[in-house]
């Protein structure tokens, strides 16, 4: 069929009705092997040479976008999977009539999409209408009709309704058996939901039988590896938790989530932001599941199991940052410049969508927004009685923007996908992040998970909470379950609270707090002699600095006084990231300080200035002083201040091969726009609803650095979406979109830039990531408001020590700098406080001394 569908093309049109056939065909073929990234690109090449000589409303064209429908279903993109399905249905309904097989059966699957988003009465109604038409145009007893019985039965079971479901599913599946066979996947499918049902009706035995059933002949027609026996693998892991049988629930699980998390990384390659962080959310009951189990019994004692719990923590933590960095990583360096180009007018579109958004946002008074991690959640927010209106005209400019993402998002994934997919799951094991650990150093990872209650068919959460798992040279790993992730998050809260009122007793009582409930039950598995830290957070423990909390082993001294630290994306980072010193070879630096900030060019006219970014004394002097020591060490170093740290010049010069990079300014977060949410609202031109998913990349154009110019207000006529503009602000976004993997280290001498919107197993959506995924190789960030003159200090400290001839790593030249700040107070009688001193903390690129 590739070999034909070409030599179509080429002699009767790519916009021939028989072309077009034959492209749906060929599309749906590679769907049954996997390949949806290519099946989309096929189609969306298809599309526009099929509207234009056959029209919107051609029976072949319709049936592209109904294969496009299904496509995004596949991936997990539901909403946009059901908003073409919705348009087919309308134009098929208008041209064929509605008890047309065709219309028929695209009404079934919008009625599909409909459940998954929740609308649950909408999806009934287009069940029954679409079983009655294909029964009586068909018969029950015809696939099409048999499909649509088995997925309304199934949203029968959703809604409780399980003897009516029961016999439903009971005659899918007699019927199915004798037309299609026993051994057929879609029968296979209808047994597994008999088993949902049993499940549901408390028949555990019964339930399992079935399961068991379905499985042994998935495995015989699939192969033990393919995700659709792993899913019902999956299923019966659930099954023996409620049973009982934990350890061997959990064996299979532990099975089940190679060739699950295989699929996750094709889907989040495939997949916008928002769609890929609600996918994320979905795929987080894996994990809940894997955890429950562990902690559930005494499989926590069991060293091999513990292994196999943080094998697969390995793996899945941090996936969709190493699915973006892949293919950025080969967008940048790819030989082929449309590749490039296509990458380029990817990162555009989503620096529109992020404006569009906020311009949204700005528009609605009464705005719904809700965080969201599982479509239930998300029909959920759209139910919000509160509702805001915004113009039609930017509903019409967001949809094209989203329409032309899809577009370049499906090339991109049919031209790269194979390779990132590749380079994703080359996941480090547990014994090589042992083998990188010297015998003075430790590697704690946390992970937040949702703990789930073994019993029913729901398996409800009992809340959040925080996990560890302890890696030490030869030693076996240790899993601690820390207890609720509302005490924990409290108590970050708390302690960030007390040192910005920089309140003594109230940081000391706070500190000890959490030092009680995180550092008391990690440091009994200390080995003697630890001098090293490795830290690779989750959930709210990104917003805390370590170092602050107070030592379990020794009284009134800070951890930070006990151990070095250094904070990692995911465990993966220690074996990813590289050794080399920052000054093993003189090299460049650029050093950004002082902007000013009322500057407006001549070509330029204000409307208005927002006078938010005061002057900052103490970012001459120390703008200065690092430049002094950088040049002093034989660094060709760049200084810009003043009118000259403007925008252009300094994203210039960023991606000019410099070796290191300073920051001295204002730093913002903007948390109030940066959430990961679903915005709901009324939509003017209808009495529907409407909803856009707010990405949490929303966060980075949220977090920015103050430059030259930054409190002038202006506006760009020429842009599509009119907007006030700040050209003074370097945003995250901005940092996404260059390659600086030349850079070994950024130092952001600035408010907050350690903050950004945080996604539980995927860190802060903010400078961090970006930096991230841009190649840096270490970032010195900031968890606060930082103090202008003691900062000063506190730099030059730093920048003393890492361009010593001893020449440290950043992580502990930034700790022998917090160090010493903390001996000058105690020999002075002064309280050590951790606003001043705590701040900064320092990610990525241990020492020589801490790795191998």
């Amino acid at each position: 069929m590739e070999v034909t569908h070409p030599l179509q093309v080429q002699t009767i049109g790519n916009g021939h009705e028989h072309t077009i056939m034959g492209t749906c065909y060929l599309a749906m073929a590679l769907c049954q092997l996997g390949e949806l990234s290519k099946a989309r690109a096929l189609i969306l090449e298809s599309l526009d040479p099929a509207r234009k000589e056959l029209g919107e409303k051609h029976p072949a064209t319709l049936t592209l976008l109904h294969n496009l429908s299904e496509v995004y279903r596949m991936l997990g993109d539901i909403p946009e999977a059901c908003r073409i399905s919705e348009n087919v249905y309308k134009a098929r309904l208008e041209v064929l009539g509605p008890l047309h097989h065709e219309t028929l059966l695209i009404q079934s699957i919008t009625a599909i999409n409909l459940r998954e988003l929740g609308e649950v009465k909408k999806a009934r109604d287009m069940f029954t209408s679409a079983l009655a038409g294909l029964k009586q145009v068909l018969s029950f007893e015809h696939p099409d009709c048999l499909t649509c019985a088995h997925n309304f039965a199934e949203l029968l079971r959703r809604e409780g309704e399980l003897t009516e479901a029961e016999v439903l599913f009971e005659k899918v599946y007699h019927a199915r058996k004798r037309v299609l066979g026993k051994k057929h996947k879609e029968t296979i499918t209808t047994i597994a939901s008999l088993s949902a049902v049993k499940l549901a009706q408390q028949n555990i035995t019964e339930a399992q039988k079935l399961m068991e059933n379905a499985l042994t002949l998935s495995s015989h027609l699939f192969g033990e590896n393919h995700k659709e026996t792993a899913m019902f693998r999956w299923n019966l892991s659930g099954i023996l938790a409620i049973k009982g049988d934990v350890k061997l629930a959990f064996d299979n699980l532990a099975l089940t989530l190679v060739p699950i998390d295989e699929s996750l990384v094709m889907r989040l390659g495939n997949l916008s932001s928002e769609a890929a962080n609600l996918t994320l959310g979905i795929n987080n009951t894996h994990m809940d599941l894997l955890l429950t189990l562990l902690f559930h019994t005494s499989l926590i004692r069991e060293p091999q199991t513990v292994k196999r719990a943080f094998a697969v923590i390995l793996r899945r933590k941090g996936i969709w940052a190493d699915v973006e960095r892949a293919r950025l990583r080969q967008l940048r360096t790819h030989r082929d410049p449309h590749v490039r180009a296509l990458g380029s007018k990817e990162l555009e579109l989503l620096r529109k969508r992020a404006i569009l958004m906020e311009s949204m946002m700005s528009q609605i008074k009464d705005i719904a927004l809700s965080r969201v991690s599982s479509l239930p959640e998300m029909a959920k927010a759209i139910g919000v009685n509160r509702l805001g209106v915004i113009s039609e005209q930017l509903q019409q400019q967001l949809s094209t923007i989203d329409a032309e993402r899809q577009d370049v998002i499906a090339k991109l994934g049919a031209l790269t996908m194979e390779t990132t997919f590749k380079n994703t799951l080359m996941s480090p094991t547990p014994e090589e992040i042992l083998d990188r650990l010297s015998p003075d150093s430790i590697l704690v990872d946390f992970v937040r998970y949702s703990k789930l209650k073994l019993e029913g068919d729901k398996h409800e959460s009992l809340g959040d909470f925080y996990a560890a798992f302890i890696l030490a040279p030869g030693r076996d790993i240790i899993a601690l379950d820390l207890g609720s992730a509302d005490n924990l998050d409290n108590g970050i809260n708390k302690l960030r609270q007390s040192i910005a009122e920089r309140q003594k007793n109230s940081v000391l009582e706070a500190s000890t707090y959490l030092s009680n409930l995180l550092i008391k039950p990690i440091c009994q598995y200390f080995p003697d002699g630890v001098k090293n830290l490795f830290l690779s957070p989750d959930g709210q423990l990104c917003l805390l600095p370590f170092e602050c909390l107070l030592s379990p082993m020794i009284p009134e001294r800070f951890l930070v006084e006990e151990v070095s630290m250094v904070y990692l994306g995911t465990s993966r980072d220690l074996v990813i990231s590289t050794d080399s010193k920052v000054m093993e070879e003189p090299a460049k630096a650029l050093v950004v300080a002082a902007p000013d900030f009322d500057l407006c060019s001549e070509n330029q006219t204000p409307i208005g200035y927002l006078k938010r970014f005061d002057p900052l004394d103490g970012t001459i002097d120390e703008g200065e002083k690092v430049s002094c020591r950088l040049r002093d060490s034989g660094y060709e170093t760049l200084h810009l201040v003043g009118a000259d740290a403007g925008y252009e010049n300094v994203k210039t010069n960023l991606m000019s091969g410099v070796s290191i990079f300073h920051a001295a300014t204002h730093g913002v977060f903007d948390h109030t726009k940066a959430l990961g949410a679903v915005l709901a609202f009324q939509d003017p031109s209808k009495s529907g609803k409407r909803l856009y998913i707010l990405s949490p990349t929303q966060g980075l154009l949220q977090s920015y650095l103050a430059l030259a110019g930054a409190n002038r207000i202006f506006f760009k006529p020429s842009e599509e979406v009119k907007q006030h503009l700040c050209s003074g602000k370097l945003s995250a976004l901005d940092i996404l979109e260059m390659d600086l993997s030349h850079i070994k280290l950024v130092v952001l001498s600035a408010c907050r830039t350690g903050q950004g919107a945080i996604v539980r197993g995927e860190g802060v959506f903010g400078f961090r990531r970006a930096f991230t995924l841009s190649g840096v190789k270490c970032l010195i960030m900031s968890l606060w408001p930082i103090a202008d003159k003691e900062t000063v200090e506190l730099m030059n400290y730093f920048y003393s020590l890492l361009l010593s001839e001893k020449s440290p790593s950043p992580a502990q030249a930034l700790h022998q700098a917090q160090l010493k700040f903390i001996s000058t107070f105690r020999k002075q009688s002064r309280w050590p406080d951790p606003f001043l001193w705590a701040p900064f903390i320092c990610q990525g690129s241990g020492s020589k001394s801490s790795i191998k």
